[in-house]
């Protein structure tokens, strides 16, 4: 009974499954503003690329 206790209620790890959560939720993000801006954030990008020495 003590083994699935400490396997319920033992928070180690979930600072990290937190963060890993949120970074999810940004990349999600980022793919629906890249979507929904389509072609012109497109050229910005390629444009700020070729820029880059």
């Amino acid at each position: 009974m003590d083994f699935w206790k400490e396997l319920i209620f033992n928070e180690e790890g979930q600072g990290m499954a937190e963060y890993v959560f949120i970074l999810a939720l940004i990349a999600v993000a980022a793919i629906f503003a890249f979507d929904f801006f389509g072609s012109k954030t497109s050229s910005l990008i390629d444009s700020v690329a070729s820029n880059i020495p």
